[in-house]
């Protein structure tokens, strides 16, 4: 099975070059981790997929669906992308992005390690969230054995 250090989530609509430009830009800013990109996509999307250079750390969600604003479906798109990527490869860090996200720097690898789950305590109160300088203020990475312990 495929290993990688952290894979990124998108549910995509736009075109295939934006989504193509995002996946350039994961695989410039970093340096040092082995990252991946799945894409949870709308159909017609999806059915342009062929249009745009295959790569192995490039994962496609085989199941299109059409994401609704206002409702929990880009939540689910996020979910089942990490369903599906448990099932084909192995990874330490899931992070959701949306699909006009960018990165500016190289992100670090120990900082991701670093940085607590946002999770909730025994007192009902999110953890605090330090500072990421080298992460985009939206890019939250949960550790990928507490999420799959979660959803089992």
């Amino acid at each position: 099975m495929k290993h990688y250090d952290i894979i990124y989530s998108t549910c995509a609509h736009e075109s295939i070059e934006c989504l193509y430009n995002l996946y350039e830009n994961i695989q410039k800013f970093h340096p040092g981790l082995y990252a991946a990109f799945i894409v949870h996509a709308n159909p017609d999307l999806y059915a342009k997929k062929d249009e745009i250079p295959r790569a192995e750390n490039l994962i496609w969600h085989p199941d299109p669906t059409v994401k609704e604003r206002f409702t929990s479906k880009l939540f689910l798109g996020h979910l089942e992308n990490f369903r599906y990527a448990s099932t084909v490869c192995d990874f330490h860090f899931f992070s959701t992005l949306a699909s006009n996200c960018m990165f500016v720097r190289p992100t670090d690898g120990e900082q991701i390690a670093k940085t607590p789950m946002l999770a909730p305590r025994a007192t009902r109160r999110a953890r605090h969230d330090p500072p990421r300088p080298n992460l985009h203020r939206h890019c939250h990475c949960v550790d990928a054995s507490r999420v799959a312990d979660l959803l089992r």
